[in-house]
């Protein structure tokens, strides 16, 4: 059996922090620098304790960007970065304080068959307040992908949304929302795209046991939206991140 591609954690619909680690976020606060694998935050209210992403497994980071709710509820970073166990790159949803797993993604882009090099991951990724129904800041990624006794790549949707006490996680595969709209938000600079790469797959990484989230309605559907996940073409097809 193929697994999806899309997750490479067995991921839950809410993950929820326990009690006793939940803490006040600054009002006001920024990343001061990422220092080799440590998250450095500044505040004028009291600085937040540094993220040590090493202890998380996450290597060789790069800071892409944040998921905010309410205010004094702790955020959420977006990473990218490679495994303990292999050196193909992710995206990471890591809570600030480190009081949760952080959430690995496949990077966006198209993953090749190294030996057929016909497509069999293709994703857009966007963060921010990008659909019309969302309360706080999210991550939302557009995919297609191949699918066990499938001949073509299925849709789906995938969201990540920072809610004030845990990651709200939901992936849809009817009634997509549109890309088209969310292009439009990031015109508007309401949300971010996250630049994808085409690259063969890593085997070995890829057979990794993982399990799909549920399939939830949403009424933001549109058309088929697939020229549109094109759209986003990387230089270099072989390029590994």
């Amino acid at each position: 059996m193929r697994p999806s591609l899309a997750y490479l954690t067995l991921p839950l619909l809410l993950l929820a922090a326990p009690p006793s680690q939940a803490m006040a976020w600054p009002e006001k606060w920024d990343v001061a620098a990422l220092e080799g694998a440590t998250v450095k935050f500044s505040s004028p209210e009291g600085t937040p304790p540094p993220l040590k992403l090493g202890s998380l497994g996450i290597r060789e980071p790069q800071l892409v960007g944040t998921l905010e709710s309410e205010a004094r509820a702790t955020p959420y970073l977006l990473v990218t970065g490679s495994g303990v166990h292999t050196a193909e790159r992710g995206i990471y949803i890591v809570r600030a304080d480190g009081g949760l797993k952080p959430q690995r993604l496949t990077f966006p882009g198209r993953l090749l068959d190294p030996t057929t090099r016909k497509v069999v991951y293709d994703s857009r990724a966007f963060y921010g307040r990008c659909l019309i129904k969302q309360k706080y800041d999210a991550l939302v990624v557009f995919q297609r992908e191949h699918l066990d006794r499938k001949h073509s790549l299925q849709s789906s949707v995938y969201i990540a949304e920072a809610a004030p006490t845990m990651l709200e996680e939901r992936l849809l595969e009817r009634g997509l929302p549109s890309v088209r709209s969310v292009e439009t938000r990031v015109r508007s600079k309401q949300c971010r795209e996250i630049s994808g790469k085409h690259r063969p797959f890593d085997l070995g990484f890829f057979s990794l046991r993982s399990r799909r989230g549920s399939d939830l309605p949403d009424s933001e559907s549109d058309d088929d939206d697939k020229q549109s996940l094109q759209k986003a073409e990387p230089e270099n097809e072989t390029e590994n991140d």
